[in-house]
């Protein structure tokens, strides 16, 4: 069986990073709703040009996998560590993720979020990030 984490990991660091169970309290969204496409748009703050590109390029490899809505579910759950639920935002998971690629892809995209909130959670280390490609 395929170990997803493994043969994407730069999309395990993107996931489990920034879409973890407390995504939507990480990040100063000021007065909107929380919004994982913002998440995905401030992630290009964070990361450099090169890793940006290779999570862009592993989830298009993902997607063209043609994976069902419950294979991508299982897939983005269990072995990528993302804890977002795209129907309560009546996506399905593959209509988020294109969304996310084409984030990921366009250098004028530009997030609305400040920062990360002041509850304890620093960035990512570039020690961290290095654990999570590993």
């Amino acid at each position: 069986m395929m170990k997803y984490k493994d043969k994407f990991s730069e999309l395990y660091t993107f996931f489990a990073g920034y879409f973890n169970q407390d995504w939507m309290h990480i990040y100063e969204f000021g007065d909107e709703k929380p919004s994982v496409l913002e998440v995905a748009r401030f992630y290009k703050t964070e990361d450099s040009a090169e890793g940006i590109g290779e999570t862009a390029e592993q989830l298009k490899e993902l997607m063209e996998m043609r994976h069902n809505e419950e294979q991508l579910r299982d897939i983005l759950h269990y072995d990528l560590g993302s804890d977002y639920y795209a129907p309560g935002d009546n996506w399905t998971y593959r209509e988020w993720l294109e969304k996310t690629l084409e984030i990921l892809k366009n250098p004028n995209e530009k997030t609305k979020i400040t920062g990360r909130a002041n509850d304890g959670y620093d960035p990512p280390s570039e020690e961290m990030l290095a654990i999570l490609r590993e």
